[in-house]
């Protein structure tokens, strides 16, 4: 990576991150895995894996409520069929 792709980069990190609530840990995991999405496709790291994982980190959290109330939606189904003689 050039001197000008790590200065755009850091510039853009910048950008992206200032209006995120993150702590070191998290920003050290967002690089981690960002450079594991570039290796992975065989390309040098680039804004747009730094924004891959911005995203679906936001994501996260509503994934987790979904599929929380995804499955107390079947429990509920459940407790009705052991209720019901099916």
């Amino acid at each position: 990576m050039s001197k000008d792709d790590r200065r755009v980069l850091a510039s853009e990190a910048k950008v992206s991150w200032c209006h995120k609530d993150m702590n070191g840990r998290q920003i050290r995991n967002c690089v981690k895995t960002a450079l594991v999405l570039a290796r992975e496709e065989g390309v040098p790291i680039g804004v747009r894996h730094f924004q891959t994982v911005i995203n679906i980190g936001m994501l996260g959290p509503k994934l987790l409520k979904a599929l929380s109330l995804v499955m107390q939606g079947f429990s509920a189904i459940d407790s009705v069929r052991s209720t019901d003689n099916f």
